[in-house]
């Protein structure tokens, strides 16, 4: 896990058990700031693909609906 946020290994195990918690919270935190932001990526694009899909489905329908109304 240290070594996922750039963190050397090695010298993750040597810290002292204070800055091993110190780090540790530090990475839990840093992947909780990640997740947030994955999320909120994912809420943003499902919301630009909805909006786009709408769109799209608005705009076949005026155009198509009059041709289907003769």
């Amino acid at each position: 896990m240290a070594s996922v946020y750039g963190q050397d290994p090695i010298a993750f195990l040597a810290l002292e058990e204070d800055d091993f918690r110190l780090m540790n919270l530090i990475i839990a935190e840093r992947a909780r700031i990640d997740e947030e932001r994955d999320r909120g990526r994912m809420d943003y694009l499902a919301g630009k693909t909805a909006a786009l899909t709408a769109q799209a489905i608005t705009r076949w329908l005026g155009k198509n609906l009059p041709k289907m109304r003769r």
